[in-house]
């Protein structure tokens, strides 16, 4: 058996998503490919009134996000959550204004080194 390499999420946060009135936009994406697992450790995001989003590693939702989760008390997940082939964020703008989403996912890609 070979050596855990394990490397941060690239780009852990995205800010400033404008999401229409009306509109379905995925904010943020991380593709896990090459032999890589994804470990989900911390998630947060922005949330308005009459929005949602949706989170979702390898097609599964894992949650419906309507409430806010700050940058500086991001939700923890112990054990982490594990993806082999995507993790996603998706929002549902169901208000009549713009907004403007945040998303921060703190993880590790990990495979093994032989």
């Amino acid at each position: 058996m070979g050596e855990i390499f394990c490397i941060p999420f690239p780009n852990p946060y995205v800010g400033n998503q404008q999401v229409g009135p009306g509109e379905i936009k995925e904010v943020w994406r991380l593709d896990v490919n090459g032999g890589y697992a994804g470990f989900v450790e911390q998630v947060s995001c922005d949330w308005f009134a009459n929005t949602y989003i949706e989170f979702i590693i390898d097609g599964v939702l894992i949650e419906k996000i309507q409430r806010d989760i700050p940058i500086n008390r991001p939700e923890p997940y112990n054990p982490p959550l594990v993806a082999v082939k995507s993790i996603r964020f998706v929002v549902h703008n169901e208000s009549l204004l713009d907004h403007a989403f945040g998303i921060l996912t703190k993880g590790r890609l990990c495979t093994v080194k032989k």
